[in-house]
């Protein structure tokens, strides 16, 4: 491990994404593995103007997320690669409704190429699934015909596997020799 660290290159680089763009920080070494973080966010913001009532309200999502890329072969500039995620989308909203019982997980599995115009830039491209999965609980109370009130809960599961493809510009920086 510590001569793995030894020799590895700081990389950072910027892409499209799941319709939002991102960036990522990795650490190259001198195995085929390159582990990254990666962050994607977006944001909407909605005003309400009714009869003279102003409603503002502010809707996003955060998406951190954990990978690793798997470099299958050094065919000189041209380099393949296997991409593998965990992501933990968080929605908020402001004022804050709804989102507090949204539970969602995503998942990536991908395949690509980097081509290097220069040993510290490259251009890429992926193409790849995605697997999204979600839950949201909702309680509320409800009026029985005998005049009471019952606390019921309605789950929703939410799942998916879109298709993505993707562009990217990676920069590697020098190694310390």
């Amino acid at each position: 491990i510590c001569s793995n660290l030894a020799f590895s290159q700081l990389s950072f680089g910027v892409h499209t994404g799941y319709g939002t763009k991102s960036a990522y920080l990795g650490l190259k070494n001198k195995t085929h593995f390159m582990p990254y973080l990666s962050i994607q966010s977006a944001s909407l913001r909605i005003t309400d103007d009714y009869d003279g009532d102003t409603e503002k309200v502010k809707l996003g999502i955060i998406m951190p997320t954990i990978g690793t890329k798997y470099y299958l072969k050094d065919n000189g500039k041209l380099k393949p690669y296997l991409d593998l995620t965990i992501s933990k989308p968080i929605f908020y909203a402001n004022p804050a409704d709804e989102f507090e019982s949204l539970n969602l997980w995503a998942g990536s599995a991908g395949i690509g190429t980097e081509y290097f115009l220069d040993p510290q830039f490259s251009l890429g491209g992926e193409f790849g699934f995605t697997y999204l999965h979600g839950n949201y609980d909702e309680s509320y109370r409800s009026y029985t015909n005998n005049g009471n009130y019952v606390t019921e809960t309605e789950t929703i599961k939410i799942s998916g596997n879109p298709t993505y493809a993707r562009i990217s510009l990676n920069f590697y920086f020098n190694k310390k020799e």
